[in-house]
């Protein structure tokens, strides 16, 4: 059997970070971005909460707001595109 040697406190923190890395990977595709980096960022709340004070937490809330950022603004242009191209149709 396979153990697990993540401490209980760090998890969170890696889950953070990696929903913030995955978050700018698909901040590309229209709104599924969005729903990664939320994830992320209360992922980097639960990291706190339970007291993991490494920098994974902090770097992945960073990453997810970043992703954030980038999924609501390409969202918006991918909507912009899709009525443009809807009413010159």
């Amino acid at each position: 059997m396979a153990e697990n040697n993540v401490a209980p406190t760090r998890k969170f923190g890696i889950i953070s970070l990696v929903c913030g890395i995955a978050s700018i990977c698909l901040s590309y595709g229209p709104f599924i971005g969005v729903i990664v980096a939320i994830v992320g960022i209360v992922m980097s709340g639960k990291a706190a909460s339970v007291g993991d004070e490494s920098k994974m937490p902090k770097v992945g809330k960073i990453l997810s707001i970043i992703g954030l950022v980038l999924s609501v603004i390409l969202s918006i242009i991918w909507l912009i595109i899709i009525i443009a191209a809807a009413a010159n149709s």
